[in-house]
């Protein structure tokens, strides 16, 4: 158990002083941390639009041999309503993609 510094005198204690720059250290490194911690984030975003890419087009290619494979009309022609709106969906997913700057080596 550690005892007060009874002590009168005005000084610091050395203690005290390693506290106070462990804190001023944390201050200054999570300054830096954050805005990293902010860019971690908008990459996570990306990646869910890829994400959603890629179960919308993997969508889009069951409703397309659906489409090209089956004599049922009503079949055919639901799964044509479906694969317009998954087209839409698709088109407004890549916007969003670009307008939040995302990239991949597969965007070339």
């Amino acid at each position: 158990m550690r005892q007060a510094n009874v002590n009168s005198s005005s000084s610091i204690d050395p203690a005290e002083g390693r506290r106070t720059a462990i804190t001023a250290a944390l201050l200054v490194l999570g300054a830096i941390v954050v805005p990293v911690a902010s860019h971690s984030n908008d990459t996570n975003h990306c990646d869910l639009i890829k994400a959603a890419q890629s179960r919308l087009g993997r969508s889009m290619a069951i409703n397309r041999f659906i489409i090209s494979s089956n004599d049922d009309e009503q079949v055919v022609e639901a799964a044509s309503q479906q694969l317009a709106k998954q087209e839409l969906s698709f088109r407004e997913n890549r916007r969003q993609y670009e307008k939040e700057n995302c990239t991949s080596i597969w965007d070339r």
